[in-house]
């Protein structure tokens, strides 16, 4: 089974997948065994990722490049962010954060993981968190945005460039919310009620 997900559909899959939680704890339990094994970057476990590594990324297929491993690992993940934003368990993503920021050296894997990360859950996790949310932003620009320039200085190829796109999107996330103070509501976030359709 394979999650390709944009961030707009991202929500309306997992509104109906947090309602099937809701009713059947077990499937949840099986469902993050599940985005655990197939992306587990998720948990997070970054070892396995750093620049240097022999082999393949931790969950990478045969002949899966880094473009493609990045695309699918985001899907996931953010499938699984965008369900624990609608349970009302941001306590799991703001230990997500802490643990990533807190890894000794940046991953490529982990740039455009947090920058799904903040497009998902970013509101959220401000409404929330509020002082302490502004606080762990400006440790990504004073600590994670220089982290992610060095390691540009030792990867090249398809890994360097998506590494550097997720930089730039990361760099214009946190001006726009040093600028505005509010970090954006995620596509896809808000829906009319009449849209969903109750669960029997």
């Amino acid at each position: 089974v394979g999650i390709m997900s944009q961030p707009r559909s991202a929500w309306s899959k997992a509104r109906v997948a947090a309602r099937i939680f809701a009713k059947s704890p077990e499937i949840w339990t099986l469902f993050q065994g599940f985005v655990f094994r197939a992306c587990p970057f998720s948990m997070p476990d970054f070892s396995g990722a750093q620049v240097g590594r022999q082999g393949p990324l931790p969950g990478q297929r045969a002949a899966e490049s880094f473009t493609q491993v990045s695309d699918r690992m985001v899907a996931y993940h953010r499938l699984w962010l965008t369900v624990l934003v609608i349970q009302g368990n941001l306590g799991v993503i703001w230990r997500w954060l802490a643990k990533t920021l807190n890894e000794r050296e940046a991953s490529s894997i982990s740039a455009p993981l947090l920058v799904a990360t903040l497009e998902a859950a970013g509101a959220d996790a401000q409404a929330r968190y509020g002082r302490q949310f502004a606080k762990l932003v400006d440790a990504m620009g004073q600590h994670y945005l220089p982290q992610l320039q060095e390691l540009l200085s030792r990867i090249k190829g398809e890994e360097s460039d998506q590494v550097m796109a997720s930089e730039s999107r990361l760099r214009r996330w946190i001006e726009s919310f040093r600028r505005s103070g509010r970090a954006p509501v995620s596509i896809g976030r808000e829906v009319e009620v009449d849209e969903e359709q109750p669960i029997r």
